[in-house]
């Protein structure tokens, strides 16, 4: 057996091995612990310590705060119906990749709304039920449905100050 061979021999047994052990995960189950900030006017603010927590949080559901962006990778069964959702850390598979953002607006510290963007790479349009936490009222308040028009960035402005979003029952639609 010459060298030729034996370096064959360990390119194919130990260069995948290999690169397993060193392969980070994409995955990004549980967001890190962080400190929400949200200002209501020139004299108040909210604070709050949001522990580690997990973004997808139930079966076609996500949560998410206002500051974050997500990715969401979406696997889809033979029917076009959501099979998983998945927090990624990079978007590396864009054209299954939901981009879900959330965010506070103010001006001179006063609230003015929250803004929900989703950029929907599918060629269906995608609906879901967005549940916003409340400030004023420290309570979950469901919203109608809403859909994210297929390929493109579809954007929702909601005036009161919330928490949290979640998007509920998220589907796709079939024309």
């Amino acid at each position: 057996m010459n060298y030729k061979s034996v370096f064959i021999i360990f390119s194919i047994i130990f260069i995948p091995i290999l690169s397993l052990c060193f392969a980070q995960s994409n995955d990004y189950q549980y967001r890190r612990a962080f400190k929400l900030d949200l200002e209501i006017n020139d004299t108040n603010y909210f604070q709050a310590e949001i522990p580690e927590s997990a973004i997808v949080t139930s079966s076609n559901s996500i949560q998410i705060y206002p500051g974050e962006e997500v990715f969401i990778e979406v696997e889809l069964d033979s029917l076009n119906e959501i099979r998983n959702l998945k927090s990624v850390k990079n978007n590396l598979e864009p054209e299954k990749t939901l981009i879900v953002a959330f965010e506070q607006i103010s001006k001179k510290h006063q609230h003015i709304s929250m803004i929900l963007s989703i950029t929907n790479p599918f060629d269906m349009d995608l609906a879901y039920k967005p549940s916003l936490l409340s400030f004023k009222l420290s309570d979950w308040l469901i919203k109608k449905e809403i859909t994210a028009e297929k390929g493109q960035l579809s954007v929702e402005v909601f005036n009161d100050l919330s928490v949290s979003i979640c998007l509920l029952d998220m589907k796709f639609i079939s024309e």
